[in-house]
């Protein structure tokens, strides 16, 4: 048996030992209603929202609902993950479902460069909304003193329900268990999945630091540098040419003295040309208008 087959079967092994871990009875949740403010929510925020609902489930010791999460990745797929809007700040919901929104927009647009299936891709997505399910579950295992650190073992339990051992369980298995271990000690382990979302994830948190928050494009700089050991190189050179040379988000100080944030994520042909929106409201696109002096820092 291959090392990969071998790291499988234990993952199935322990998702298997987390379903006899719930309480006696519990039930598959049902079909979730929609969630008030879904219908008129962006797909970011809708998801954003379901990730809150799926905290709040945990948190009860029941069952997660699969099925609006994917609905709201399938939507995010459906408009596109290069689309503007999709890159715009998400306001409908808790600091950790934030997090987890931008987490799966990002590992979205990576898979997308590297070419995984659609398929794939909503297990990923779904995956990445629920890479920090742990700290919402935290009754799973009361003897973890250190939310962090527990987080991992709570995340696995919180995330097996009864049934058999799906592509989607065991994906969302791989992100719960390894999306905080550095690349290089994950060579014979099958973590594309958990490779990915630490790529998002560490590029969220340089991004949205609560005390010393980096420009997307310096935060992109300082990952850039540890490709091959706390990142997949492959998988950083995707998303940088994803990303383009100034992510959305990031200040920019034109020739002419215009402030102005960009908008976009990188267009075939024009890495360092994103389409911005100014101080005054107005929006241009510096393919056609404008030319970048410098970055400007938070």
């Amino acid at each position: 048996m291959s090392d990969a087959s071998a790291v499988c079967d234990r993952l199935t092994a322990a998702l298997a030992v987390a379903r006899m871990a719930w309480a006696e009875g519990a039930q598959e949740p049902r079909e979730e209603a929609a969630i008030q403010g879904e219908e008129t929510a962006s797909p970011l925020d809708a998801a954003a929202l379901w990730v809150d609902h799926a905290f709040g489930q945990v948190s009860k010791g029941a069952p997660i609902s699969i099925r609006p999460l994917r609905r709201s990745i399938v939507d995010m797929l459906f408009v596109g993950v290069d689309a503007d809007e999709l890159w715009m700040d998400v306001i409908r919901a808790s600091d950790f479902a934030k997090h987890a929104a931008r987490v799966a927009r990002l590992a979205l647009l990576v898979s997308e460069g590297i070419g995984l299936s659609a398929q794939d891709r909503q297990e990923l997505g779904v995956a990445a909304l629920l890479h920090d399910v742990g700290y919402g579950a935290r009754s799973l295992a009361p003897e973890q003193s250190s939310p962090f650190a527990g987080h991992v073992r709570t995340g696995l339990l919180a995330l097996a329900p009864r049934g058999g051992a799906t592509q989607g369980l065991v994906w969302r298995g791989l992100v719960a268990l390894y999306h905080h271990h550095p690349a290089s000690t994950l060579s014979e382990t099958p973590s594309l999945p958990a490779r990915i979302i630490r790529l998002a994830e560490d590029y969220d948190h340089l991004c949205h630091h609560a005390k010393a928050p980096h420009s997307p494009w310096r935060a992109l700089a300082l990952m850039a540098g540890s490709g091959g050991s706390l990142y997949d190189a492959t998988l950083l050179q995707a998303m940088i040419n994803a990303l383009g040379c100034y992510p959305p988000g990031t200040c920019l100080q034109l020739r002419d003295g215009r402030i102005c944030w960009s908008a976009s994520v990188a267009r075939e042909g024009l890495f360092d040309r994103p389409r911005a929106f100014c101080a005054d409201g107005s929006s241009l696109d510096l393919a056609e208008d404008g030319v970048v002096a410098r970055v400007m820092e938070p």
